[in-house]
C-alpha cells in the first residue's frame, strides 16, 4: 500500500487546522464568558476616562491612617466588644471603616456632623444607570474632599448586582495597585424604622 505524500500532507494539515480551530474557539469562548461574567457581576459602573485625582499632594501612608473603635457594618451593625473592651482598628482597616461610615451618611442630614460630612446622594436610592453615573461623579468628589489626606485617586465606583454593596477602586499612598474596597450600603430607612 503506497500512500501519496501530498495526500498525507493534506490530511495532516486538515487535522492541525481542525484542532487549532477548536483551541482558538475554546480560548475565545473562555475570554468572552469571563468578560460577560465580570460585566454581569455589577449592575452599574462609573469608570471615568481618567481617574478623579486628589489635588492635595501631601498624603499620608494608608497604614498610618489612625485608630478608632471598630463598628461592624456587615454583621451586628454596632460597635464590637472583645474581652470587655471596645475592639480597636487602625491603619487601613480604620480607613475602610471610616469610608463605610462616610458613604452611608447623607450630607446635611445629621446635626452631629458638619454640613460637609457625608455624600450628596445615597447609592441605595439609585434607580438607573444614568442616575448612577451622576451620583458617582458627585459622590466621588465628596469622598476625595473628605479623605483628602488619604486618597490619591478614585478609578471607579461599581454597584454589585444582587448585593447591597458598591466597590470603590482607589489609589492610596503606600499601595502600588488599585485597591478594591467593597462598601456595604446600609438600608438607613429600614434601620430608622426599627428604632
Amino acid at each position: 500500500m503506497n500512500i501519496d505524500a501530498e495526500f498525507l500532507n493534506k490530511v495532516i494539515l486538515s487535522v492541525i487546522s481542525i484542532v487549532l480551530g477548536i483551541v482558538i474557539k475554546g480560548i475565545w469562548d473562555y475570554l468572552k464568558n469571563k468578560f460577560l461574567e465580570r460585566r454581569a457581576k455589577y449592575e452599574y459602573q462609573w469608570i471615568p476616562e481618567a481617574p478623579l485625582r486628589n489635588q492635595n499632594e501631601d498624603l499620608r501612608r494608608i497604614d498610618d491612617y489612625g485608630k478608632d473603635i471598630f463598628f461592624d457594618f456587615e454583621g451586628t451593625k454596632d460597635f464590637v466588644m472583645e474581652n470587655g473592651n471596645f475592639k480597636m482598628v487602625s491603619g487601613f482597616d480604620c480607613f475602610k471603616m471610616h469610608l463605610q461610615k462616610f458613604v452611608n451618611t447623607e450630607k446635611d442630614k445629621y446635626e452631629i456632623y458638619s454640613d460637609k460630612y457625608g455624600i450628596t446622594y445615597l447609592f441605595t436610592d439609585v434607580k438607573s444607570d444614568e442616575e448612577f453615573q451622576g451620583f458617582s461623579q458627585t459622590n466621588a468628589s465628596d469622598i476625595i474632599t473628605n479623605f483628602k489626606d488619604s486618597i490619591r485617586e478614585i478609578h471607579y465606583i461599581k454597584k454589585h448586582r444582587n448585593k447591597n454593596y458598591i466597590q470603590l477602586g482607589l489609589g492610596l499612598k503606600g499601595r502600588n495597585n488599585i485597591v478594591d474596597i467593597d462598601v456595604v450600603l446600609l438600608d438607613l430607612k429600614k434601620m430608622n424604622d426599627c428604632k
